[in-house]
């Protein structure tokens, strides 16, 4: 070969550690060769993956030690890297053959994450779109269509109505919104369980109880699973919710409204699911807590007279007391870690919901005539008494007018309201402590 450019991603560099990676090789006219290395594990596991048999894939490993065991020369392909200094590569087959000649490759490294979540890649950065395209089907992710095709066309002979055109762009974008939810509610599933497999490690360089995060982990992996399998079983019948909806829609921004809120509830219900299992370990953890900080000042809760009373422990009850006490405190931080970050999910969903509801509340009592007529001083809103004195003469009676001005737009907004309330009254003050206190926000 005339040139090498080899692919890697950046987060295989670790102390000591080697690196197993499995890529693809691509040529092209111009007699170079591209290696993508695309998918990376610390365990051999990534060669026993099941996948399609081509000699464009290629295997490796990648490691700072100055030795290495050519353990997977057995492959057609294969490729190992050392980086004591700089990468280096010790040894490349392709198609069985030994290349020796590797002094002239070219080093390219990516962010594996970015490349793999980005939206915007144009099809003209050729091998960075191929990289992408590669690194998603390693991952079996589709690619988010841009190139939306309206289902409805305005025909030609209307294409001089504003109006009707806008009914057809109207039409197109709800279909292409349903489309997008659609495709992409197994991606909030997925977002969510990648969230948790971040908790269950170091979150942002906190020292956590390595076993009991595990474990609320693992549990509420679970759940997400399970969520997976539902939507994977009712799919037909979502996707027949899904056509209702879009029906419903036609009947104006209200609806739509509405329907968005109910869409964002059903996306968000294993987030909920996991909230309430999290707040109400928080809230046992803290009552616990509370409970035994009474018991280093001789106090104890009497549920008869609700009230506090003093009270003589034994040795066995303090030391039995504050080696459970010891135990809380100590798994408290895990728990306050899974607590905050879903606490933060469901209080920004209903913010959501509450600023949705406000939009719709507003549509639905906004009187448009009212005020077009207070604008214009129509007499229909002229409200306000105003005596004027025409005549006061001794000799005469007094002469009095009448006049009417136009009531403010607030008294005439108020006057004129519909008999509609808000559907989602939100109450922020018991919200905050609640979060305080781990009790349930419904």
């Amino acid at each position: 070969m005339s040139s090498l450019r080899l692919i890697l991603p950046v987060e295989p560099k670790s102390e000591n550690t080697e690196i197993y990676f499995k890529g693809y090789i691509k040529s092209n006219n111009d007699n170079l060769t591209t290696i993508y290395i695309t998918k990376y594990l610390k365990r051999t596991a990534l060669f026993e993956e099941t996948v399609t048999k081509t000699d464009s894939i290629i295997y490796g490993y990648y490691s700072n030690f100055e030795k290495h065991k050519f353990k997977f020369k057995s492959f057609t392909n294969c490729l190992i890297i050392n980086d004591q200094v700089c990468p280096q590569i010790q040894y490349l087959s392709i198609g069985g053959k030994k290349i020796n000649d590797v002094d002239n490759c070219i080093i390219i490294y990516y962010d594996h994450h970015a490349i793999k979540n980005s939206e915007t890649l144009s099809e003209s950065n050729d091998y960075i779109f191929e990289l992408q395209t590669l690194v998603r089907n390693d991952y079996r992710e589709e690619r988010n269509r841009t190139d939306y095709e309206a289902t409805f066309k305005n025909p030609s002979w209307l294409a001089s109505s504003m109006f009707i055109q806008h009914v057809f762009n109207y039409l197109n974008m709800i279909i292409w919104l349903i489309t997008s939810i659609r495709r992409n509610r197994k991606k909030l599933v997925n977002l969510m369980y990648t969230l948790l497999k971040w908790l269950m490690g170091s979150p942002a360089g906190l020292k956590l109880n390595n076993a009991f995060n595990k474990m609320l982990g693992r549990y509420f992996s679970y759940h997400i699973e399970l969520w997976w399998l539902f939507l994977d079983v009712s799919g037909e019948k979502l996707n027949i919710i899904l056509h209702f909806y879009r029906y419903i829609g036609y009947l104006g921004f209200t609806f739509q409204a509405a329907i968005i809120a109910d869409m964002i509830c059903i996306a968000t219900f294993h987030s909920y699911c996991i909230y309430v299992y999290a707040a109400r370990l928080f809230n046992i953890q803290i009552s616990g807590l509370i409970a035994l900080l009474r018991l280093f000042v001789g106090r104890k809760y009497n549920p008869l007279r609700g009230g506090i009373d003093s009270c003589e422990y034994t040795n066995q009850e303090l030391f039995v007391g504050t080696v459970a006490f010891t135990i809380l405190l100590l798994l408290l931080p895990t728990t306050v870690m899974y607590y905050t970050v879903f606490t933060m999910f469901r209080v920004l969903s209903m913010l959501v919901q509450y600023i949705l509801s406000k939009c719709i509340y507003l549509v639905q009592t906004l009187p448009l005539y009212v005020v077009v007529l207070w604008i214009v001083k129509s007499t229909k809103v002229a409200g306000n008494v105003f005596l004027e004195v025409v005549r006061n003469d001794e000799a005469s009676a007094l002469v009095l007018q009448i006049k009417l001005f136009t009531v403010s737009l607030q008294d005439l907004v108020n006057n004129f309201k519909p008999p509609v309330e808000v559907s989602k009254h939100v109450e922020w003050s018991n919200i905050v402590s609640n979060v305080v206190t781990g009790k349930q926000i419904i």
